[in-house]
């Protein structure tokens, strides 16, 4: 198997890919258009923090840069936030963390969205995302008394 169709050896052996043609990389890319992956919604409020992670692969082959991948988030599902956006072409796997409560206020419908697009139909546009991870963090104290000796 190609090191590129799953990032980490050993946590399995699938990540969500585009198209992906075996002998012909054009023949299943994307193509004069833009292709969306978007998790389910969380409800990311009562965190101290909360933490995304996800591992991305992109190629494209545009000389002018006009074909990319975008990373966004949402915390009502109407409104996005960019969280990056990649037009030069990665072919290899990148590992991002962000602390996605430093960069959204987080809501009850938290939702992150990659979208791979093609500007021109004639490029070869490809994109994957694998180990995908929202975590919210709670920080919690319990007093206490510290007594004489």
């Amino acid at each position: 198997m190609p090191d590129w169709i799953d990032n980490t050896a050993g946590s399995g052996s699938l990540a969500w890919v585009t198209g992906n043609g075996v002998s012909d990389p054009d023949a299943a890319d994307v193509d004069g258009g833009r292709t969306q992956l978007t998790s389910p919604t969380r409800n990311t409020t009562g965190y101290a923090r909360v933490e995304l992670s996800f591992a991305r692969w992109f190629f494209g082959n545009d000389p002018a840069g006009e074909d990319h991948l975008s990373i966004e988030s949402s915390n009502n599902g109407s409104s996005w936030t960019l969280l990056e956006d990649v037009s030069a072409t990665d072919n290899l796997w990148r590992v991002r963390r962000l602390v996605l409560s430093d960069l959204i206020v987080p809501g009850t419908a938290t939702r992150i969205r990659f979208s791979s697009e093609d500007a021109v139909a004639d490029d070869t546009v490809e994109a994957a995302l694998d180990d995908f991870s929202l975590t919210g963090v709670s920080l919690s104290c319990t007093p206490f008394t510290i007594a004489p000796i």
